[in-house]
This record gives C-alpha cells, sequence and structure tokens, in this order.
C-alpha cells in the first residue's frame, strides 16, 4: 500500500475508493494470548497502550510499525502468542471491512 495514493475496498456490496493513510491507520494486528496467560495480556497492555480487544482478541494498532514487529517484540519479551492477524476497522472500535 505504500506505492499508493489510493486503495479501492470492498464494503458490502460496494466498492469505495479511500486514501491509503486511510487504510494505513485503520491497521491492527489481532492477536490471541495462550489461554489462560493473563501475564501475557498485562504485558501486552504495558508493550502496546492503544491494546483494545474485538470479540475473543485483542487488537493492537499498527499504523506506526509493522505486524512483524510487534511480533518481535511479544517473543522478545516473553508474551505467549497463540495465533494472529492483520484486520483493518473502520471506526476504531472494531467494526471491519
Amino acid at each position: 500500500m505504500g506505492r499508493c495514493g489510493r486503495v479501492a475496498i470492498r464494503e458490502g456490496d460496494r466498492t469505495v475508493v479511500l486514501p491509503t493513510e486511510t487504510l494505513i491507520h485503520w491497521r491492527a494486528l489481532q492477536v490471541a494470548t495462550a489461554t489462560p496467560y493473563l501475564p501475557g495480556l498485562e504485558r501486552l497492555r504495558a508493550l502496546f497502550p492503544g491494546l483494545y480487544a474485538v470479540q475473543n482478541y485483542w487488537s493492537i494498532p499498527v499504523h506506526t510499525r509493522s505486524p512483524e514487529e510487534v511480533l518481535a517484540t511479544c517473543v522478545a519479551e516473553g508474551v505467549r502468542i497463540a495465533g494472529s492477524r492483520v484486520v483493518y476497522a473502520g471506526d476504531g472500535e472494531g467494526s471491519y471491512r
């Protein structure tokens, strides 16, 4: 996306063209910690202050760093991650497109 000024995405049945910066700002890494690994959750909150809950996952905004950097930080800090995926939140509150 870094090479484009605008990107077309699907929103329901229609196509919407948005500035690339908007999509980058919406990007989050959704992670699942090894349950019940609450010390990992507390570490995640300390490492990533923008962390928020969505359904059964924790989302970490990644508009200023790459998902790989976030996962590397988790490994370096001993936070056990059971799974992850990149998602896009349109309103920052878990409304994924």
